[in-house]
């Protein structure tokens, strides 16, 4: 469920922590604190563990202090779905794609992953990826490839498609699909000079209502190497 307690398979989570302040007297003052970071868990119990420090330098953000000679207050911890659709303005991730394993989610013509990291029960090959943020990127792409989305609009208007693309040498050709229809038609992928060199690129401009559309990116042609080039995220821009 939601408090983490079952986990669902095949789903990414999020932390959120809700910590308390040992200043000054507050330790009823609370804020609950998001960490970006994802981890990929199977379904079944698992084991959690907090490491706690009373250095003020390392725990800014629930406003602990040395002198208080306290970490902070722990209210509860949960672990939230990713499931949830990314929204308009945000970056979505690459490695992010749908869950539901191949032909839903996403369509990899390789077995496996090759970076063996982040979802390495899925197809998609995920490595870390050296642009700025960090994280993960999806490599090793190939032709008829293609991963799949959900973001949610505010409201109506037009969103520019921003793709963070890599290639080492020319890169392929993709298209982006919006509720199964191509907003994009067909992009080149550059050469950015590395698989671990980042532009980021207009790849369209969509008119989309208010709500929650279907994103599909999918992979038309190689580029010089034989891949279609690397993707770090996806942002709805507007």
């Amino acid at each position: 469920g939601d408090d983490g307690s079952i986990l669902a398979p095949g789903v990414n989570w999020v932390t959120r922590l809700r910590a308390g302040s040992a200043d000054a007297g507050a330790a009823d003052s609370w804020k609950t604190l998001s960490r970006s970071k994802t981890i990929w868990l199977m379904a079944g119990r698992h084991t959690l563990r907090f490491s706690l420090a009373t250095d003020a330098a390392q725990n800014t953000d629930a406003g602990a202090t040395a002198d208080a000679g306290f970490a902070g207050y722990i209210n509860y911890f949960k672990l939230v779905s990713l499931k949830t659709p990314g929204a308009a303005g945000n970056l979505i991730q690459a490695e992010d794609f749908g869950t539901g394993g191949p032909g839903v989610g996403y369509n990899d013509i390789d077995n496996g992953n090759a970076g063996n990291t982040y979802r390495p029960f899925d197809s998609v090959d995920v490595q870390h990826t050296l642009d700025e943020g960090g994280g993960y990127n999806v490599g090793w792409i190939r032709e008829s490839e293609w991963l799949d989305y959900t973001v949610s609009v505010p409201k109506d208007g037009a969103y520019g498609i921003d793709l963070r693309m890599s290639s080492y040498g020319v890169g392929g050709l993709l298209h982006i699909e919006i509720d199964d229809d191509d907003v994009s038609g067909p992009v080149r992928v550059q050469d950015t000079g590395g698989f671990q060199s980042w532009q980021t690129i207009r790849a369209g401009v969509a008119y989309l209502k208010a709500g929650v559309h279907h994103i599909r990116i999918a992979f038309d042609q190689p580029g010089d190497l034989g891949f279609v080039g690397n993707l770090n995220w996806i942002k709805l821009a507007a």
